[in-house]
């Protein structure tokens, strides 16, 4: 299964975040502390399970919302999470439905913590926060299901030993644990029985012949007991006679003195450790073969030649070049094209420079901006003073503009004026002399006609002339109306047209004012007289901007000069170490110049130094595997190591594991006559068969007396017959018994009336019931000592299998971490329940957690982990919390070339705060199967395909 994209609405510090197009292999999310790493691998350890209602959880700011889609066989999913819910999936597309148990392989919780999530916390011994129940489930997560079975094994034979232990004690004594109640309760039934008797034989006149028969009928009983004895003896010997001397023949074989020799000095899993050492030390040496071979074909020499010790001699100096060589290349590169880009610039300033100046040449132009003090002119009196100019002359342009308006009105009015027509005579006048014609008329009429005739007369008269008047002065008065109005308009329009060149005499002063301001802050910057008032702004701004992008061409060339010298002077330290190697020659200089013949020298000394190392590395193996060999050898005492030393070590592998095989087989014996031994034991250690075999000779051991016994018959068909014999014999006795027994029948009922046998009675089922219970004990104890040595035998050849199974391939990872300074992880044989690891040494023997480095258990723990990670299918993603943060350089390089191994089948997501993790990724190819990305108080930034933006917001984050 595998992460696409991940959504983050509502987690902790995360709001409304996600990571889309996630990468399939690994994904490295760098953030500095406090950024929300462990909130986000919060997030991917509940999306699987819901998030618990318990402190130290990250709380939502309104409800938990976490959701994702992944990808798992081909098909998508989409997984939600909200709230305290369980989470629910919802396949995409037409996809057959999984459920979220089927996802994530059933796995519970803890385990998914445990396994795949894995923060510091996860990398010790017990993990914090693990409560007494997880306490017993931290084994089975980190060494898997079938160890679970030998701890089981374990418990159920602690059990048995205990409930035998119970019953009998450790060696199963009538005087101990149950075996001593029931014993008690017999001998109580027997005194019981006895003092009846007792009282019964006060009866002797109804008892002569009842105490005969009491002495004549235990007589005889006696007898039957000898011989049943006899029979039982014969019985047990028959039953077991061919694995006596099964037992015997074993036992006499493993007691010859090579045999016990061998037993006594092999190893116990020396066959085993050398079956491996001889595979290990066959690869080895092909490997040796392999890479002496590689070396003499890339370099053209034997590793015996000189230039393999300038290798060894230059290691340090090679391996330091082989990290800083693709930032020389990309410094080198950089160098080039900023100085390109450099060149363009130069030439875009100057060409703007020419367009501003309209100076052709280069240095003039440079000279030209450098002496325009555009820096220093005051942008808000210079747009202040432009400004005043531009509305000065707009208010120019517009009164001029206006008092050319008025002329034309002024014209046109006159024009109007111009065109009335003239008026008449006057009117008045013309009226006065006709009132005077018709009084004096009338006056001359009043001399010839009566005074009301001339009087009528006159007024008829003042009538007409008044009709008259009124007839002409409505004609003529709009024409006198309308030249008043023409020539009162054209007299107001003059006015103010005198107004306005007033207003316009004073603006051209104010103007004249700001031309000479203007022109004294032109000589005063430096700045042509030709640049016109209105572009003054847009030439101090295009100044300005020529003048810094000059400054930044001047500073980039600056520091590109800086440049060319860091890189001579690191880059040159390559030169010497290349010529002593014998790669180069004398006469290489100049690095921009034979850049590509350098780099690629210094590339074949990667590979040679590599394939050096190599060797020498293999070399050291070899010599570690052949001092183990020696040491395994001298363990079985096949002699000392000066003697053994340049002998084939192929050889002697193969006759040591011929003595394992020899061992094994006496093992086997050695375990087959104690399993005889123990069944036989466990008869003869029971209140039924022991005392048949005491005291034989005063031999006190049973088998030993068992044997005696055993050796007195040639056969089992003459034990059978013997047995045949005395069962016969004890027939016979029985018969007789029974009729004394009979007899004794009677007279006990004639003395039933002078004592009651209800004491008698309750003495017999006392005893009874003891010996119910007693044989009932020794059956339940025999079948729990059997049980518990089955199961130990089972639990000891399942130890060795499952052992081995589980931490195989812990043992790679934790040797390829660690660089090979540890070999492997074991667990201690008396330590299981408490998973006690310890780490195998080179050449140390082996180191408890405890006495390890922190960094160091961290590896061992990791390794745990990883191995079991491999062994779970299908795949789920991996999740790593600054997990190398303790690891030194060379221990996580060769970490994180594992889980470039482990990202081919799952995806790995590595959260970090250190830059110095970012450093150790960088040199290795395979970077580019990396995904990057960056995360800021909960904000994702990213993805990229190389670690440098990361490790930049690592160092500064603003």
């Amino acid at each position: 299964m595998k992460f696409s994209r991940i959504y983050l609405g509502d987690f902790g510090i995360f709001q409304n975040v996600s990571m889309d197009n996630i990468g399939k292999g690994i994904v490295v999310i760098g953030g500095r502390n406090r950024a929300g790493k462990t909130t986000f691998m919060s997030a991917l350890r509940f999306l699987g399970y819901k998030v618990p209602k318990s402190p130290g959880v990250p709380s939502p700011i309104y409800k938990y919302d976490v959701k994702a889609d992944v990808a798992r066989e081909g098909l998508n999913y989409r997984i939600s999470l909200e709230g305290h819910g369980k989470p629910k999936v919802v396949p995409v597309g037409h996809n057959d439905e999984k459920t979220l148990e089927e996802l994530y392989n059933h796995l519970d919780r803890f385990t998914y913590k445990q396994l795949y999530t894995i923060s510091l916390d996860e990398l010790r011994k017990i993990p914090d926060n693990i409560n007494e129940k997880d306490m017993d489930r931290i084994t089975t997560v980190l060494l898997g299901a079938g160890w679970e079975d030998v701890l089981r094994l374990q418990e159920i034979k602690d059990y048995l030993n205990k409930e035998a232990y119970k019953i009998g004690g450790k060696e199963g004594s009538l005087y101990k644990g149950n075996f001593k109640n029931s014993y008690n309760k017999m001998k109580e039934g027997i005194e019981l029985r006895e003092k009846v008797n007792a009282e019964i034989d006060t009866y002797e006149t109804k008892c002569g012949r009842l105490k005969e028969l009491k002495v004549n009928i235990p007589s005889l009983e006696e007898r039957i007991k000898k011989e049943r004895i006899e029979a039982q003896r014969l019985e047990l010997i028959k039953e077991h006679f061919d694995r006596y001397l099964e037992y015997k023949s074993k036992n006499m074989e493993l007691k010859e003195k090579h045999n016990k020799l061998l037993l006594k000095s092999y190893p116990g899993t020396g066959k085993g450790q050398a079956e491996r050492l001889k595979i290990e030390y066959q690869n080895t040496l092909k490997e040796e073969e392999r890479i002496r071979s590689h070396f003499t074909a890339i370099t053209g020499f034997e590793p015996e030649a000189k230039i393999y010790d300038s290798l060894i001699k230059h290691q340090k100096e090679i391996n330091e070049f082989k990290v800083k060589v693709s930032g020389w290349e990309v410094s080198i590169d950089n160098y080039k094209r900023e100085t390109e880009e450099l060149d363009k610039r130069k030439k875009a300033l100057y060409s703007d420079i020419k367009g501003i100046s309209g100076i052709d040449n280069k240095k003039e132009g440079l000279t030209f901006i450098d002496i325009v003090k555009a820096g220093r002119i005051n942008d808000n009196n210079l747009k202040s003073i432009v400004k005043s100019y531009v509305d000065l002359t707009d208010d120019y342009r517009r009164k001029e503009n206006e008092i050319s308006h008025l002329e034309y009105v002024i014209g046109e009015k006159i024009n109007q004026l111009e065109k009335i027509p003239p008026l008449k005579d006057n009117l008045l006048t013309k009226v006065s002399l006709m009132f005077g014609v018709d009084v004096l008329a009338a006056a001359s009429l009043s001399l010839i006609l009566p005074a009301e005739v001339s009087l009528t007369f006159g007024i008829a008269g003042a009538a007409a002339i008044m009709s008259y008047f009124l007839r002409q002065n409505s004609t003529e008065q709009p024409i006198i109306f309308k030249k008043a109005e023409l020539e009162k308009e054209i007299s107001d329009y003059k006015g103010e047209k005198q107004a306005l060149v007033l207003t316009k005499d004073d603006l051209n002063g104010k103007i004249k004012a700001v031309e000479s301001s203007i022109s004294n802050l032109k000589s005063k910057y430096h700045i042509p007289d030709k640049i016109n008032i209105f572009c003054l702004p847009d030439f101090i701004r295009e100044m300005r901007d020529l003048q810094r992008e000059h400054e930044k061409v001047v500073s980039k060339e600056e520091s590109l000069d800086d440049l060319k010298a860091d890189i001579d002077k690191d880059f040159t330290r390559v030169l010497p170490v290349l010529i002593d190697i014998g790669l180069l020659e004398q006469g290489y200089e100049c690095v921009f110049r034979n850049k590509e013949t350098v780099l690629r020298k210094l590339e074949k000394s990667f590979d040679y130094l590599e394939t050096a190392l190599a060797y020498e590395a293999i070399k050291k193996k070899k010599k570690e595997i052949e001092g183990r060999i020696l040491k395994l050898l001298k363990q079985g005492g096949q002699g000392e190591e000066g003697r053994i030393e340049n002998l084939d070590y192929l050889s002697l592998l193969d006759d040591f594991v011929m003595l394992g095989e020899k061992f094994e087989e006496l093992r086997e014996k050695k375990g087959k006559k104690e399993t005889l031994q123990k069944i036989i034991e466990s008869y003869l250690y029971t209140e039924r068969w022991g005392p048949l075999f005491e005291d034989r000779e005063g031999e006190v051991n049973l088998i030993t007396s068992f044997g005696l016994w055993c050796e007195k018959y040639s056969s089992p068909g003459e034990v059978k017959g013997q047995h045949e014999e005395a069962i016969k014999a004890v027939k016979k006795l029985e018969v007789e018994l029974q009729d004394l027994i009979e007899e004794k029948r009677d007279l006990e009922k004639e003395v039933e009336e002078l004592a009651s046998d209800e004491k008698l009675t309750e003495a017999i089922e006392i005893i009874d019931s003891g010996r119910r219970e007693l044989g009932n004990l020794v059956e339940e104890y025999t079948i729990n000592r059997i049980s518990a040595l089955m199961v130990e035998k089972l639990s000891e050849r399942l130890i060795d299998r499952t052992r081995n199974g589980l931490l195989e391939s812990a043992n790679d990872v934790f040797c390829r971490i660690t660089g090979s300074e540890y070999k492997g992880i074991e667990l201690p044989p008396d330590k299981l329940k408490e998973t006690e690891f310890m780490a195998v040494c080179d050449d140390k023997g082996y180191q408890e957690v405890n006495d390890l480095s922190r960094a160091t258990r961290e590896q061992l723990f990791l390794s745990i982990r990883l191995s079991r990670i491999k062994d779970i299918q299908p795949e789920l993603p991996v999740i790593l919390d600054d997990t190398f943060a303790n690891f030194d350089p060379l221990n996580a390089r060769e970490a994180i070339k594992y889980l470039l191994e482990l990202s081919k089948t799952h995806q790995v997501f590595v959260l970090t705060c250190h830059p110095e993790f970012l450093d150790c990724l960088a040199p290795l190819e395979s970077i580019r199967e990396c995904q990057f990305w960056g995360i800021q108080e909960g904000k994702f930034c990213g993805p990229y395909t190389e670690g440098s933006k990361v490790r930049d917001l690592l160092i500064n984050p603003y």
